[in-house]
């Protein structure tokens, strides 16, 4: 009996240095993660991979232990994640386009938000990543306002010219790091969001913090501005109404009517800013125009695969290729096309959970947890202006923003299953 014991001791003390040596690294590379996003595609993506492999490691060896630290708990949208990774086995065993690297990296991405999930739960820190992305978004946004103005990038040479820039009147673009115009305003998206969040939810809004956070706020509105793409404009103006009005009534009326003379002062009296508007918006519309020609082709396609589509593949897609026949730039008609009904009805599910979990996460989050608040508005917000953007462009076109999407889906299922399990006593425990 004694020895049983002695042998249990050591394999408990074996497991313990084990969990130890996996779980040591991965705050670290949480927060790696995060900064990363807005940073370097690359490096994100082998992060992605890093923390999920951990992960999946330390919730194996903790298997072992009787003991046992972690539980498996449901996400709260398994049913639309489930039918999206059938739609791309059933268009794999169908002998569709859809090849095995394509078909590896759908199912991975599943597997990818439960993980991220999952080890949030073990290794909380939202506060701390947050954190990282909101210094991050100000940083990316100061620097994307001088590639714009001062035609400066330190890191990649020459900045991006604008969409509608002409040989003979060549306009700077604000791209970041990325080097890309549609990544760089999605990030800014949700960096914008975080900071009218905590602006918004701040008790005293004139005073210290609040007017800090609504300065980062304004930045990061001229950094969107500065990408002269009028998809995100209309996303980033329609995902702070929508914080706005999920505070109260009373401040999205202020707010709105606040933002619209303002811009309409702007409009009136500039006009550079006068003429940027309107040729983003005439780009805008011809590209709308173009896209529309294609209409007949895509529902034909649609027509021979309604139910499964053509293959729903998540690889990289060059959106500028003329060899390229997913070359339509709206994620709700890719996902129809490529994930026939069943792979759009589980992409409209997913978006929908999402929205539902952040509405009531806002009522079950207390008025004393101000950062949670902040979190979740914040996501709301994003989740507006992912989708809405995506009317006008595939936002899953690359892994930095499917990477962005997948993890504030996770961080609203990991403080969902906290605020299910019961009282959460602050907002600096998660």
């Amino acid at each position: 009996m004694a020895k049983e014991q002695s042998a249990n001791t050591h394999g408990s003390k074996l497991v313990m240095a084990l969990k130890s040596i996996v779980g040591a690294p991965i705050p670290i590379l949480l927060l790696c993660f995060s900064i990363s996003l807005g940073l370097h595609e690359t490096s994100a993506y082998y992060l992605s991979i890093s923390v999920s492999s951990l992960g999946l490691l330390y919730i194996l060896i903790d298997r072992f232990n009787s003991d046992s630290e972690f539980s498996f708990f449901r996400l709260g949208f398994d049913f639309p994640i489930l039918l999206l990774s059938f739609c791309s086995i059933l268009a794999f065993y169908s002998d569709f386009n859809l090849n095995l690297n394509s078909f590896s990296i759908s199912i991975r991405w599943a597997l990818f938000v439960y993980l991220l999930t999952y080890t949030l739960n073990l290794f909380p820190s939202l506060n701390k990543i947050f954190y990282s992305i909101m210094f991050v978004g100000s940083s990316l946004a100061i620097y994307g306002i001088i590639q714009a103005v001062i035609g400066l990038d330190i890191l990649n040479g020459s900045p991006v010219l604008a969409a509608f820039s002409s040989p003979s009147e060549q306009l700077w673009a604000a791209s970041g790091m990325f080097q890309n115009i549609p990544l760089y305003a999605l990030f800014m998206c949700l960096s914008a969001c975080i900071f009218f969040a905590a602006f918004i939810c701040q008790k005293y809004k004139w005073e210290g913090a609040g007017i800090f956070y609504l300065i980062l706020c304004i930045l990061s509105l001229i950094a969107i501005y500065f990408t002269y793409d009028a998809r995100y404009w209309f996303a980033i103006i329609c995902a702070l109404a929508v914080i706005s009005y999920m505070k109260s009534v009373k401040n999205f009326i202020l707010y709105f009517f606040s933002f619209s003379l303002i811009v309409g002062a702007i409009f009136q009296f500039n006009d550079n800013f006068r003429g940027n508007i309107v040729r983003s918006l005439q780009h805008y519309t011809l590209s709308q125009n173009q896209e529309n020609a294609n209409w007949e082709s895509h529902l034909q396609s649609f027509k021979s695969h309604k139910w499964i589509g053509t293959g729903l593949s998540l690889e990289e897609i060059d959106l500028n290729s003329p060899n390229n026949s997913s070359n339509f730039k709206n994620s709700f008609l890719h996902m129809l096309l490529q994930g026939g009904i069943i792979g759009f009805a589980g992409y409209a599910l997913l978006m929908l959970l999402s929205v539902f979990m952040c509405l009531r996460l806002l009522l079950e989050i207390p008025k004393t947890h101000y950062w949670h608040q902040v979190f979740v508005l914040s996501i709301l917000g994003f989740l507006a202006s992912f989708h809405i953007s995506g009317l006008g462009y595939y936002n899953f076109s690359s892994s930095p923003s499917r990477l962005i999407l997948l993890f504030v889906t996770a961080v609203i299922a990991y403080m969902s299953h906290a605020y299910g399990k019961g009282i959460v006593p602050d907002d600096r425990i998660l």
